[in-house]
């Protein structure tokens, strides 16, 4: 069972507890991944594996992995053909969320793998305007609290959460910001690695840019010494 810290736990005590949630966030994940396996199988899984991993869910864990666990009984619930508890699972990891600063930067790639997930699912309606407008409210936040340096390596996981959710002119807004902020970035190992975030993040997108921030992406790409041009998309 997940146990809480204990109040008045000093230093040492602090250390171990939060070492020990490592372990536990990982079982929980091994756990959940292991019965999104069955499942495809068409065989059960035991129950409390799915317990273990609501417990870490309710963790006071001082990062994001109770927030990624959530994300992940969500895909499991979608999964399994549950749709309103794999939306109901994905609101509340949004909720979680929520009161986080822009700098928590493992709330991007899970934002966007929520989003991904659901678009799966084929959310619309009002479920797609609520994780559409978290979305886009976290792009806002990004754009106006993170340097430079790192909305280039966050705004893309943000706009493949757009592209996925069919908010396509926002999705190319959030691209072409991150390879603005790529093309200004006067550091070549800085623009090697933006350049490789945002490509990697329209071919998981299965998405293309637009002809002017393709036209950029080769321009910064050619400008690159070589040792920081391979690139080769």
């Amino acid at each position: 069972q997940w146990a809480d810290l204990k109040k008045g736990a000093n230093r040492a005590e602090q250390i171990a507890w939060n070492q020990g949630r490592v372990a536990d966030a990982f079982t929980a994940l091994l756990f959940i991944k292991e019965a999104e396996a069955r499942v495809r199988r068409g065989e059960r899984y035991p129950g409390h594996w799915i317990e273990f991993a609501r417990t870490g869910v309710r963790a006071t864990t001082p990062n994001t992995r109770p927030v990624a666990i959530q994300a992940e009984l969500a895909a499991l619930a979608g999964l399994e053909g549950k749709k309103a508890e794999s939306v109901a699972l994905s609101k509340s990891a949004f909720g979680m969320m929520q009161g986080w600063a822009p700098q928590m930067t493992g709330l991007y790639p899970v934002t966007r793998d929520l989003a991904v997930r659901l678009a799966a699912e084929g959310i619309a309606g009002e479920d797609r305007d609520f994780f559409l407008a978290r979305v886009s409210e976290r792009v806002k936040l990004l754009r106006s609290q993170l340097d430079p340096y790192e909305q280039m390596l966050q705004l893309p996981p943000l706009a493949e959460a757009l592209h996925a959710l069919g908010a396509a002119d926002q999705a190319r807004e959030a691209w072409k910001a991150a390879t603005d902020l790529c093309a200004k970035n006067q550091n070549p190992e800085g623009q090697s690695i933006g350049l490789t975030r945002i490509w990697m993040s329209y071919a998981r997108a299965n998405a293309w840019p637009a002809k002017e921030t393709e036209v950029l992406l080769a321009k910064i790409e050619k400008k690159l010494p070589e040792g920081y041009a391979k690139v080769n998309f």
